[in-house]
């Protein structure tokens, strides 16, 4: 019965269809910035990756769709949140792992900011931020 069943899985495994995806073409995020301009939500990445919406999600499809690798939020380190942007960046929240480090966005180059904040920063982790909110 057990080799049945054991069988049985591995049969059901193999039909579960799987996208192919070429590792090469993942660009892993390690910080991403949430600021508003001229009433447009904004998110830039490290990676120079940007796009903008009327949300935060609409302003990420924005961003996947222009980018030429495939954008990968489970690596962000950090989410920097431009005053004011709190909302939509909570919105991006279920889209970033418990440990990302969250810190106040300064107009300037993202990497630049999350050099700054690794150096000299001790930033409360999302878990906590979205509490806080």
């Amino acid at each position: 019965m057990r080799i049945f069943l054991s069988l049985l899985v591995i049969a059901l495994a193999l039909m579960i269809p799987v996208t192919p995806m070429d590792v090469a073409k993942l660009q892993p995020v390690e910080t991403v910035a949430v600021y508003v301009e001229n009433g447009r939500v904004v998110l830039e990445t490290d990676t120079e990756d940007r796009g903008v919406g009327a949300t935060a999600l609409d302003a990420l499809a924005d961003m996947k769709a222009k980018a030429l690798s495939v954008i990968y939020l489970d690596t962000a380190e950090y989410l920097l949140v431009q005053d004011g942007a709190e909302e939509q960046a909570l919105q991006l929240c279920p889209l970033l792992g418990d440990c990302v480090k969250v810190g106040k966005y300064l107009q300037g180059e993202v990497k630049q900011q999350a050099a700054y904040y690794e150096i000299h920063g001790k930033l409360p982790k999302l878990k906590h931020w979205e509490q806080s909110q």
